[in-house]
């Protein structure tokens, strides 16, 4: 081979050498990933040495553990409380007779009161232990005369929540075994539902609300 040939294929193989990259080529979209990647590590690093600085000591963990046992209980005590008032109040109501007594009046006629309202309902009363039952809906009628209950002398408490449930089917409190389907139940039973258990955190489970 000619020294000029070999001088020509010395300066093409340099010429090659020079164009083929030297190492990683980094496009754009590369160098925005990399910086993203980098920046998320060192905030991920950041925010874990913040929380371990926060972290309370030993002492103070102690303390903390206390205070939130403290508050359980008297979480616990309010529940227990409100429970005890609330059966209290019930208790008055599921013995009263419901029935309007005077000394010397022969006939007795019950304590339920109440009137039409605007919603075409009516809500009776019961002027002895307070309590106020369930709407039931009334006839055009009844809202034409004004009804009041102390006038319809054969009222009972059965009948009230008998026209409840009729007047709403679709009562959800009822048809979670509440309102006046509890009521009912536990009329025809004699005998009250058994308190509602009361959990470590003061709540009170919910089945046992309207059961």
């Amino acid at each position: 081979m000619k020294p000029l040939e070999n001088q020509k294929i010395k300066i093409k193989e340099q010429e090659t050498m020079a164009e083929q990259p030297q190492g990683i080529v980094f496009t754009p979209e590369m160098l925005e990933n990399l910086i993203a990647t980098v920046m998320q590590k060192a905030n991920e690093q950041t925010l874990e040495a913040v929380r371990e600085m926060k972290k309370p000591s030993a002492r103070e963990q102690e303390k903390l553990d206390k205070e939130i046992e403290q508050e359980n209980k008297r979480r616990v005590a309010r529940a227990k409380e409100a429970v005890q008032d609330e059966r209290a109040r019930r208790t008055s109501q599921f013995y009263c007779s419901h029935v309007k007594t005077a000394e010397g009046v022969l006939q007795r006629d019950h304590a339920f009161r109440g009137q039409v309202s605007n919603d075409n309902c009516c809500r009776a009363v019961c002027i002895r232990c307070t309590k106020v039952f369930s709407p039931f809906k009334v006839t055009q009628e009844n809202m034409k005369s004004g009804m009041h209950l102390e006038n319809l002398k054969t009222l009972t408490a059965e009948s009230l929540w008998t026209a409840h449930i009729q007047s709403f089917p679709e009562c959800k409190d009822c048809a979670s075994g509440g309102c006046a389907v509890r009521d009912l139940r536990e009329f025809k039973r004699g005998k009250m539902d058994e308190l509602p258990t009361i959990l470590p955190d003061g709540k009170v489970l919910a089945e046992q609300l309207s059961a």
